[in-house]
C-alpha cells in the first residue's frame, strides 16, 4: 500500500516498531503526514481524502516539536509552502474550514527563523547551522508567493469581511482569520534578499513580490482598512507592510519616471557591471600569475642593494627571488594588526536598495500617493499609540518600521511638492520632541543591554535619526517654497529646535556616544549628515539675526546642609536660664497652636532599639529627644515623639495620659523643656559607646532621606536666556571624540555619497578656517586620505578635476597641507610627533604660537583689560544706564558679564566700574541667592500691604511675613526671610526699640516741662535766644543731666528734637587750606607749641561745661612737598600772621562764646562777637541767616577782589561750611 494513502495515526504505529531515536522518528513521521497532504500535476492541486486532518496533524507535530525543530525543518525541506500550501488555498473548491487551516499552517511555516527559536539568537555551532537551515527553507519557499492568484485570494477574504459584511454581523472566528492572513502577508514580506537577488540587477524576487501584490489590488483593501478608525488594531500590522514593501527602493526612484532618464540610468549600469568585470579578471589574472606550478630552482638568499635593514650597518636580506622592488613588504606591512574584540568590532547593516522597472516604480508611486491621501494621517496616530505606548510583544521591529515609513513618505511629499496637511500628524514641534525622546531612550538602552539586544536599540536608533534628519529637510523646504500657512508654521518649528538646547546638544551627544561595536556605520554617516543639514539651518539663522538668543539649561544643585557636630547639640543642651526663658517665650504661641490642629498621622518609634538599656532608660531617651526637639524648634517633631512616647508607655504616665486637655499637655512639654537632663545625657553617651552608635550618621542618615524626598519634587534644571554665537557653537565639534569619528567615515570616500562627503568637508572646513583651528586635523589618518585622493586625481586628466565629485576634498587636503608644512618648517621634528595624536585646545593653540604660550597668554587675559575692552565695558554700561525698561532680575554687572566679548567675573568688572568712577546702580560684587521654598511675589504682596498700613513704623515687617507664611509654609525663621527680602531687593530696617526713660526724681521731671512750656511760648524762640529747645532746657534745669536724657524726655513728650551734629575724631587733624593769587590752595601743618597744649586744656575743660559745645582742635597744618623755596617762605609769613592775628586766634573764639551764653538773658543787645557766634550757629543748624545781617556781611567788589589776591586761611569746619 501507498505510504501517503495511510493516515498519520496508522503510520506512527507502523514505525514504532523501529527502535531510532525520537529525532529519526520525527522525520518519518513529518515525511509520511506531507505525502498524505495531496499532489500537484498540471497546475491544479488534487487534494487527499484526508486532507484537513493531516494538516491539523502537522500543525500538531510543529506545536510539540523537537528542541532541535525537526517537525519545521523537514517541511521546510519538503517545500510545503509551495508545494502544497498555496496551490491548496488556490483551488475553487475549498471550505472555510479547510482554509482556515490552511492559513493557520502557512503562517506557522513562514514566520521569521529568530521567531522559530523563541527570539534567542544562535550562539553555538549548532543552533547557526539550524538557524540558517530554517532560512534556506524561507528562501525556497519566497518565490511561489510571488503570484497574483494567490493575493487575489486573501484579497477577497478581506474584502468579504471588512468591506461587505457588517459591524454586527462579524464573527470572532472571521476576525481571527483577518488577523492571520494580514500577519501572513507580513511574514511574507519579511523574507530576506535570495541569493539570485545580489546578482541580479532589476529583476528580484522582492519586486516580483511587490509586483504580485500590486496586481492583484491587494494594497487598496489594507489602505481601505487603515482608514478605518474602528480597526486600529490591524493598523500596526499594516504599517509592517507598506514599509517592508518599500524597504529596497527609495523616494527619488519612484519619482523617476521619465524614460530618456531611464535610460541614462540603464547606460550607466551596465558600464558600470562592464567595469566591474574588468576588475575581477584583472585580478583573477594576477591570482594566476602569482601562482607558480614550479618549484623555484633558484632558493637561497639575497641581498637588496640600497636598501637598509633594521640594523642600519646592514642591507636587507630577503629569501626569495624579487621581480621589482615594488613587490617587496617592508616590516610595517606585514605586521598583524591588532585584533579588536567582537563586541568593539564595527559593523554594517545592508541597505539593499536597487533600481527597478519603469512600471513597478509607477505602481509604487501611486499607492504611496493613495496612503498619503486616504489612510496616513490615521494610521500613523493608531500605530504610534501601539508601538510606542502598548508595546506589543509580536511588534518588536515595528518601531523600525514605524520611523522607516515615517521618513520614506516625509521626503515623498517634499520631493514631490504636495502639501504638507498630508502628513501634518508627523510634523511640527511634537513630532520634533517625539523623535528626539525615542532617540535618547534607544541610546540609553544601548549602554546598558549587551550583545544582539543592543545592537538592535542600535538599529532603532539609526531609523529615528532617520526620521529626524527628514523632518529638518522637510520643515526648511516648507519655510523657504511652502505657502504662507506653511512658512509660517516651518519657521516656527525651525526656530524652535535652534533655540532649544536639547536640539543643539542632541548631536554632540550622540558622537560622544557612539560605540562602533553597537551602532553601525550607517548611523554614523546619517549622524554625520543630520549634523550638516542642522548647522545650515543654524547659520542661516544666525546671519539673519533671528537667533540672537537661546536657552540654556543649568542644573539647580542643592545647598549642601550642614552637618550636625557635637558642638551644635551640647549648645542645645547647656542653654542657660535667660536663654531658656526668651526661646519658651518665642515658641509658646507657636507650639500651643500645634497642640491645638495636630493629629498624629504616623508613629514615630520613640526608642532605639540598638541601645541595649533598661526600659526607664529608654523613657528617660525618649524624653531626652523631645526636649532637644523642643529647643531646637521641631514641635511638630516633638510632638510626634511626646505622643508616641505616650502610646508606648501608657501606664507610667511619663509623658501624660491619653485624653488630656491642651492646656495640661503644655504645661507637661514646658516642664519637659526646662528640665535638667544632664545625667540623662552622659547616660545616653556611654549607652551609644557600648553599642558602637554615631549619633552625628545617624543625623547625616535622616538628613540624606529628606534630601532624596526633596530632589524628586524639586526640577532638576533651570531654563534661562543666553545670547547665541555660532563660532562658539560649532567649537564644541572640534573635539577628538568627534572629529575621529568624521575622519573614520572619510575613509570611505570612494563608497560613501556624494552628499556624506560634502558634509564632511564642510565640517572640517569650518574647523580649520573659519575658526583657524586647522592644527586641530594635523592627523596622520586624515593625511593618508589625502594621500588616497592625490593618488586617484593623479589618473585623471586635469580638464576632468573639477567635474569629479572628489574636487571639493582634493581641493581641501590641499590647503590644509600648504598649512601644515608651512608650521613644519618652523617646528620640524615636533610637528612629526604631534601628527601621531589627536589634539585639544591647548595644544593646537601651542603648535600656532609656541609651546608654553597658552598658559602664558591664559593668564595675561585674565588680568590684563585691554583698551577695547575697557571702552566695550563703558559702552554695555551706558547702554544698561540709558535703558526705559531694564530686564527683571539682571543688574549692571549681569548684563555687562553676559554681554562682554571676553570672558570677566562679576566681582572684576565690579572693580572696573569702581575704578572708572561710576556708579554700579545697587548692583553688588556678590549676588546673593534666594531661598527657592519661599515665594517671592508672595513676600512682596505682604511688604506692599505693610506699605500701605498707617502704623508701619509700629509693625516689624519681617513678623508679619513669618505670620502669614506659616500657615502655608510652616515656620519660617527671620533669617530666611530677610535673605529673600534682600534678595528680592527689598529694604529692610529693623524697627528701633523704644528706650526706657531714665529714673529722674518727680520734681525735676516737673521743672524740665515747665521749661518746656517756658520755651515754647516765647516765638521765634531760637532765633532770639540763639539755641535750641534742648540746650536752653540744658542751660536752665537745677541739676546737670546728659543731654541725652533730656532729649528722650522730650521726646516722650512729643517734642521734635533737633539733630545733633556728628562728633569728630578728636584725634584728627585740622587743615589749613592757604590760598595763593594764583588760585592754589596747600595744605600746611604747623608744628605744634606749647601754646596749642593750653589751648587744648582749654577745649576740654569747655567741654566739660558744655556738651554741645564744638570741639575745638588743634590747628594742625599738612604741607604738601614743594620744589620751590619761595613758597616755603611764604607758609613761614603766612603762619606768623596767623599767630599775630588776633581776629583768628582760639583763644578769642573761645572767649567769645563763653561771653554769649553769661550775657544770654541779661541784655538784649548783641554784640558783634555774639553775632558771630550766631551766624556760626546758623550756618551749623543750616538755617538761613536774617536779611539784615546777610547785607551787612556782603562786601563789595573792591573787598572782593582783594580778598582774591590776599591768601587766607581756612579752618575744617568753614570748608564743610
Amino acid at each position: 500500500m501507498f505510504l501517503g494513502s495511510q493516515p498519520a495515526s496508522v503510520i506512527y504505529r507502523n514505525h514504532m516498531f523501529l527502535g531510532s531515536q525520537p529525532a529519526s522518528r520525527m522525520e518519518v513521521l513529518v515525511q509520511g503526514t506531507v505525502n498524505a497532504l495531496g499532489y500537484l500535476e498540471d497546475g491544479k492541486y488534487y487534494r487527499e481524502p484526508d486532507c484537513y486532518e493531516t494538516m491539523r496533524d502537522l500543525i500538531r507535530y510543529l506545536r510539540s516539536d523537537t528542541p532541535t525543530l525537526t517537525a519545521r525543518v523537514e517541511c521546510g525541506r519538503h517545500n510545503v509552502i509551495s508545494q502544497d500550501l498555496i496551490p491548496i488555498l488556490k483551488t475553487d473548491d475549498l471550505t472555510s474550514e479547510m482554509f482556515d487551516v490552511a492559513v493557520r499552517l502557512l503562517v506557522n511555516l513562514c514566520q521569521p527563523a529568530i521567531a522559530s527559536m523563541q527570539g534567542k539568537t544562535p550562539e553555538d555551532r549548532e543552533q547557526w547551522q539550524l538557524y540558517w537551515a530554517l532560512e534556506e527553507n524561507l528562501l525556497r519557499a519566497k518565490s511561489a508567493f510571488a503570484d497574483p492568484e494567490f493575493f487575489r485570494v486573501l484579497k477577497g477574504k478581506l474584502e468579504t469581511y471588512f468591506l461587505k459584511t457588517d459591524w454586527e454581523d462579524r464573527e470572532e472566528d472571521s476576525r481571527l482569520l483577518m488577523e492571520r492572513i494580514i500577519l501572513l502577508i507580513r511574514f511574507v514580506f519579511s523574507i530576506r534578499p535570495t541569493g539570485n537577488d545580489l546578482r541580479s540587477y532589476f529583476d528580484t524576487s522582492h519586486d516580483k513580490l511587490v509586483s504580485a501584490f500590486l496586481t492583484a489590488g491587494l494594497d487598496e483593501v489594507l489602505i481601505q482598512i487603515a482608514s478605518e478608525p474602528k480597526e486600529k488594531e490591524f493598523h500596526v500590522a499594516i504599517v509592517d507592510i507598506f514599509a517592508l514593501l518599500l524597504k529596497e527602493h527609495t523616494p527619488e526612484e519612484l519619482l523617476t519616471t521619465n524614460e530618456e532618464v531611464l535610460a541614462a540610468e540603464r547606460k550607466a549600469a551596465e558600464e558600470e557591471l562592464r567595469a566591474a568585470r574588468e576588475r575581477e579578471s584583472v585580478k583573477v589574472l594576477q591570482r594566476r600569475q602569482s601562482l607558480s606550478s614550479r618549484h623555484s630552482r633558484f632558493g637561497g638568499s639575497y641581498v637588496v642593494k640600497g636598501m637598509q635593514s633594521l640594523s642600519s650597518k646592514s642591507e636587507m636580506i630577503v629569501l626569495k627571488p624579487v621581480q621589482a622592488v615594488s613587490d617587496l613588504k617592508f616590516l610595517d606591512e606585514r605586521k598583524k594588526k591588532k585584533r579588536i574584540a567582537k563586541n568593539r568590532r564595527p559593523f554594517e547593516i545592508d541597505q539593499n536598495t536597487h533600481e527597478t522597472t519603469t512600471e513597478l516604480r509607477r505602481l509604487l508611486s501611486q499607492m504611496v500617493e493613495r496612503i498619503m491621501e486616504k489612510c496616513f494621517l490615521r494610521i500613523m496616530k493608531s500605530a504610534k499609540q501601539m508601538v510606542f505606548e502598548i508595546r506589543a510583544a509580536g511588534h518588536r521591529n515595528s518601531e523600525i518600521n514605524y520611523f522607516f515609513l515615517m521618513k520614506f513618505v516625509l521626503r515623498f511629499c517634499r520631493l514631490s511638492g504636495k502639501s504638507l496637511q498630508k502628513v501634518n500628524c508627523c510634523i511640527g514641534v511634537e513630532a520634533f520632541h517625539e523623535v528626539q525622546l525615542k532617540l535618547d531612550n534607544y541610546l540609553e538602552s544601548t549602554s546598558v543591554l549587551k550583545g544582539n539586544e543592543a545592537k538592535s536599540m542600535g538599529l532603532k536608533a539609526q531609523y529615528a535619526l532617520s526620521a529626524f534628519n527628514e523632518l529638518i529637510l522637510l520643515h526648511q523646504y516648507a519655510a523657504d517654497k511652502g505657502n504662507e500657512e506653511e512658512k509660517n508654521d516651518g519657521k516656527g518649528a525651525i526656530q524652535h529646535i535652534l533655540r532649544v538646547e536639547e536640539y543643539r546638544e542632541l548631536s554632540p551627544l550622540l558622537f560622544s556616544k557612539f560605540s562602533p561595536g553597537v551602532l553601525s556605520k550607517n548611523f554614523l554617516r546619517e549622524l554625520i549628515t543630520t549634523t550638516h543639514n542642522y548647522l545650515r539651518l543654524l547659520e542661516k539663522s544666525s546671519k539673519k539675526g533671528d537667533l540672537k538668543s537661546v536657552t540654556k539649561r543649568t542644573k539647580i544643585r542643592k545647598p549642601k546642609t550642614k552637618k550636625r557636630n557635637a558642638g551644635s547639640q551640647a549648645g542645645i543642651d547647656t542653654m542657660k536660664q535667660t536663654e531658656l526663658d526668651e526661646l519658651w517665650k518665642s515658641i509658646e504661641k507657636e507650639l500651643q497652636g500645634v497642640l491645638t490642629g495636630f493629629a498624629l498621622e504616623e508613629e514615630v518609634t520613640p526608642l532605639n532599639v540598638v541601645l541595649d538599656v533598661e526600659e526607664i532608660q529608654h523613657q528617660q531617651f525618649a524624653m531626652l529627644s523631645v526636649q532637644r526637639s523642643i529647643r531646637s524648634q521641631l514641635l511638630t517633631d516633638a510632638l510626634k515623639l511626646y505622643r508616641s512616647a505616650r502610646k508606648w508607655w501608657p501606664d507610667q504616665g511619663l509623658f501624660g495620659t491619653e485624653g488630656i486637655p491642651v492646656g495640661e499637655e503644655l504645661k507637661e512639654l514646658r516642664e519637659i523643656f526646662f528640665a535638667d537632663l544632664s545625667e540623662v545625657i552622659e547616660g545616653l553617651k556611654k549607652a551609644e559607646t557600648d553599642a558602637g552608635v554615631d549619633q552625628n550618621e545617624e543625623d547625616e542618615e535622616k538628613e540624606s532621606d529628606v534630601d532624596e524626598e526633596d530632589e524628586e519634587d524639586k526640577p532638576a534644571y533651570n531654563v534661562s536666556e543666553i545670547a547665541f554665537d555660532f563660532d562658539n557653537f560649532v567649537a564644541k565639534y572640534a573635539k577628538s571624540d568627534v572629529l575621529q569619528w568624521y575622519v573614520y567615515v572619510l575613509a570611505d570616500f570612494k563608497k560613501n555619497s556624494v552628499e556624506l562627503n560634502k558634509a564632511i568637508v564642510k565640517m572640517l572646513h569650518r574647523i580649520a578656517f573659519d575658526l583657524k583651528m586647522t592644527s586641530r586635523i594635523y592627523q596622520l589618518s586624515l593625511f593618508r586620505v589625502f594621500s588616497q585622493v592625490g593618488e586617484y586625481f593623479s589618473c585623471l586628466p586635469k580638464e576632468e578635476h573639477k567635474s569629479s565629485p572628489f574636487f571639493e576634498l582634493h581641493t581641501f587636503g590641499f590647503h590644509v597641507l600648504k598649512k601644515f608644512f608651512t608650521a613644519y618648517s618652523t617646528l620640524q621634528d615636533k610637528l612629526v610627533v604631534e601628527v601621531l595624536f589627536w589634539k585639544n585646545a591647548r595644544e593646537s593653540y601651542e603648535i600656532d604660537h609656541g609651546y608654553g604660550s597658552f598658559e602664558q597668554d591664559r593668564e595675561t587675559e585674565a588680568r590684563v583689560w585691554t583698551e577695547e575692552l575697557e571702552e566695550e565695558a563703558k559702552h554695555l554700561y551706558e547702554e544698561y544706564r540709558d535703558m526705559e525698561e531694564r530686564p527683571a532680575d539682571i543688574d549692571v554687572l549681569d548684563f555687562i558679564e553676559h554681554n562682554l566679548s571676553r570672558g570677566r567675573t562679576r566681582k572684576q568688572i565690579y572693580k572696573k566700574l569702581k575704578e572708572f568712577g561710576l556708579d554700579t546702580l545697587g548692583a553688588k560684587s556678590n549676588k546673593g541667592s534666594g531661598d527657592s521654598n519661599l515665594p517671592v511675589l508672595e513676600l512682596k504682596r505682604v511688604h506692599d500691604e505693610w506699605n500701605s498700613r498707617e502704623d508701619k513704623d509700629k509693625v516689624d515687617l519681617v513678623n508679619l511675613i513669618c505670620e502669614q507664611l506659616s500657615e502655608s509654609y510652616g515656620t519660617v525663621s527671620r533669617s530666611k526671610v530677610i535673605k529673600q527680602l534682600a534678595f528680592a531687593d527689598i529694604l529692610y530696617e529693623k524697627p528701633k526699640k523704644p528706650r526706657r526713660l531714665p529714673e529722674w526724681p518727680e520734681d525735676l521731671i516737673a521743672e524740665l516741662t515747665k521749661l518746656k512750656e517756658q520755651y515754647e511760648e516765647i516765638d521765634y524762640a531760637e532765633q532770639l535766644l540763639g539755641c535750641n529747645i534742648v540746650q536752653y532746657i540744658r542751660k536752665k534745669l537745677s541739676e546737670k543731666k546728659p543731654t541725652s536724657h533730656i532729649e528722650r524726655f522730650l521726646e516722650s513728650m512729643g517734642v521734635s528734637v533737633p539733630q545733633r551734629p556728628p562728633k569728630t575724631n578728636k584725634k584728627s587733624t585740622k587743615k589749613i587750606i592757604v590760598t595763593n593769587s594764583d588760585d592754589e590752595e596747600e595744605d600746611v601743618e604747623p608744628p605744634q607749641s606749647d601754646v596749642e597744649s593750653d589751648h587744648e586744656a582749654i577745649i576740654r575743660d569747655d567741654e566739660d561745661v558744655d556738651d554741645e559745645a564744638e570741639a575745638v582742635k588743634e590747628p594742625v597744618v599738612s604741607k604738601k612737598v614743594e620744589e620751590s623755596p619761595k613758597k616755603n617762605n611764604h607758609l613761614k609769613e603766612l603762619l606768623a600772621k596767623v599767630a599775630t592775628d588776633p581776629t583768628n586766634t582760639l583763644q578769642n573764639r573761645l572767649k567769645s562764646r563763653k561771653r554769649q551764653f553769661a550775657q544770654l538773658f541779661d541784655s538784649d543787645n548783641e554784640s558783634s562777637d555774639d553775632d558771630e557766634i550766631v551766624l556760626s550757629q546758623n550756618r551749623n543748624t543750616g538755617e538761613e541767616e536774617p536779611e539784615s545781617r546777610q547785607s551787612s556781611k556782603s562786601p563789595d567788589a573792591s573787598s572782593v577782589q582783594q580778598v582774591k589776591k590776599a591768601p587766607r586761611i581756612i579752618t575744617s569746619s568753614d570748608e564743610e561750611d
